[in-house]
C-alpha cells in the first residue's frame, strides 16, 4: 500500500482507511478493557499520524496496536489543551506497540465518566536520545 507524499493527502487517506473501525471496539489485553474507536478518535489518528510516512503506516494497523500494546503510564489529563476540548477524559493511559516491520507505535486511550475507554491517538513512537 503506497502512503501519499503530503501531509493534507495522508491525513485524507488515514481517515477514508479507519472509517472501517468506526464505532467498533477492540479488546486491549494489558488495559483489560474493550477500547472504542469513534469519529473523533480517526479525526485525532489522522491528524498525528500525518506528520510523517512512517506514523501513517502504524496508524493503519490500529486493531493490531490496540491488542497488543502495553502500558507506558496511566495519569490525569491536562487541564488544557487538544485532548481537553475534543474527548473529556478523566484518565489517559499512554501505551507502545511494537508492529513488526513497522516499528513502534504510540497508543493513547482515555476513559470517559462512564467508564468506557476510547481510542484517541496512534503516532509514532519517538525515542529521545
Amino acid at each position: 500500500m503506497k502512503v501519499p507524499d503530503t501531509k493534507q493527502e495522508r491525513r485524507r487517506f488515514i481517515k477514508e482507511y479507519l472509517s472501517q473501525y468506526q464505532d467498533k471496539s477492540f479488546y486491549c489485553r494489558s488495559l483489560d478493557c474493550d477500547v472504542k474507536v469513534t469519529d473523533k478518535s480517526i479525526e485525532e489518528t489522522a491528524f498525528q499520524a500525518a506528520i510523517s510516512k512512517q506514523a501513517t503506516k502504524l496508524a493503519l494497523q490500529l486493531p493490531q496496536i490496540i491488542r497488543s500494546a502495553t502500558i507506558l503510564e496511566i495519569h490525569l489529563p491536562p487541564k488544557a489543551g487538544r485532548q481537553t476540548k475534543r474527548m473529556k477524559f478523566t484518565e489517559i493511559a499512554n501505551l507502545l506497540a511494537n508492529v513488526p516491520r513497522v516499528g513502534m507505535a504510540k497508543l493513547t486511550v482515555g476513559y470517559v465518566k462512564n467508564g468506557d475507554c476510547i481510542e484517541y491517538a496512534i503516532t509514532e513512537y519517538a525515542v529521545i536520545k
